[in-house]
C-alpha cells in the first residue's frame, strides 16, 4: 500500500497566515479608499477640461461668457450677510452651482449635451465664478433679505473661474501647480460681494479652471489655530501649506490659507 501524502496542521496553517499576510499587503499597497479618491479626482478634472472648452468654444462664438443663469441651476443671489439697509460697495463677481441632473439646470446647447456634476453631488459641488456688472461698483447696491441678482448681473461677462474640491490633494502635482494644496484657492469676502446662499467666506477649494482671469489663491502667510478654548487664536506659521506640516505646533487639520478664513474656525 502506498503512503498517501498529506498536509499536517502546521503546514496549513502556515499556509493559511501566509495567504492572510500577502492579502493584507496587497491591500495596504493598494489602498482602495486612495484609489476610488484618485478616480473621483480625475473625473473632476475631466468634466473641468470638458467645461473649459465648452466654455471658451461658447466665448468664441459670442464674445461674452456665459451669465450665471445660462450655466448654473441655482441662479446667482446676494447673501444677507450685512445688516439691511447697508451698503454693499463693491459688486466684483457672482457664483453660482453647475450640475446638468439638476431639473433646473439650464442647456447649453448646441455646446453640450448636459453639463456635467460633481461625482460627489450634492455634497460636493463644481463653482462657477463669473464678473458681474462692474459698473455698479461703488453704487450703493442695498443688502435686503431678497436681493434681486440679476442687478449685477453682466450683460457680456469677460472673465470667469470654475472650482472644485479634491479628495487626495495633497501629492496632486496640478493642486500643487495651481497653488491650491490646503483649500487654498477660492474666494474670500474681501473679493466677493454677492454670494451663493450657503458659502462662507473664505477659500476651500483644491483644483480650478479659468479664462481671462487667473484662480485665486492664498500666497502669503497660512496660520493655525493655537491654544485651547476661550484662548483659542490665529497664529502665523509659514509661507505654504507644507511649510505650516513642518511646525510641531501645527495640528495639520487645523490649517487655513489665511487668518480671515483661520477666524472662521475658532
Amino acid at each position: 500500500m502506498r503512503k498517501q501524502n498529506a498536509f499536517t496542521l502546521m503546514e496549513i496553517l502556515i499556509i493559511v497566515t501566509l495567504i492572510t499576510v500577502i492579502a493584507a499587503t496587497v491591500i495596504v499597497l493598494l489602498d482602495p479608499l486612495k484609489q476610488i479618491q484618485r478616480s473621483y479626482d480625475a473625473r473632476r478634472k475631466a468634466d473641468l477640461d470638458t467645461l473649459k472648452k465648452v466654455i471658451e468654444d461658447y466665448y468664441n462664438d459670442t464674445g461674452c461668457y456665459p451669465k450665471p443663469r445660462e450655466l448654473c441651476y441655482i441662479p446667482p443671489s446676494i447673501q444677507n450677510v450685512c445688516n439691511k439697509n447697508i451698503t454693499v460697495s463693491k459688486i466684483i463677481s457672482q457664483l453660482c452651482f453647475i450640475c446638468g441632473l439638476e431639473s433646473s439646470s439650464p442647456k447649453l446647447l448646441p455646446y453640450i449635451q448636459q453639463l456635467p456634476c460633481d461625482p460627489l453631488h450634492p455634497k460636493d459641488k463644481y463653482v462657477y465664478e463669473v464678473q458681474a456688472d462692474e459698473s455698479k461698483y461703488d453704487q450703493g447696491i442695498r443688502c435686503t433679505s431678497n436681493p434681486d441678482p440679476d442687478t449685477v448681473t453682466n450683460s457680456c461677462p469677460q472673465w470667469y473661474r470654475v472650482y472644485s474640491s479634491l479628495e487626495d490633494p495633497l501629492y496632486d502635482a496640478d493642486s500643487r501647480a495651481l497653488g491650491c494644496v490646503g483649500s487654498g484657492c477660492g474666494f474670500s469676502s474681501a473679493q466677493i460681494s454677492p454670494f451663493v446662499t450657503g458659502f462662507p467666506a473664505g477659500y476651500g477649494f483644491e483644483y480650478g479652471i479659468s479664462g481671462n482671469a487667473k484662480l485665486e489663491s492664498y500666497d502669503s502667510w497660512w496660520w493655525c489655530v493655537t491654544g485651547t478654548y476661550p484662548n483659542k487664536s490665529c497664529g502665523g506659521c509659514g509661507h505654504s501649506y507644507f511649510e505650516c506640516l513642518q511646525r510641531e505646533y501645527c495640528d495639520k487639520n487645523k490649517i487655513y490659507p489665511g487668518r480671515d478664513t483661520c477666524r472662521l474656525h475658532l
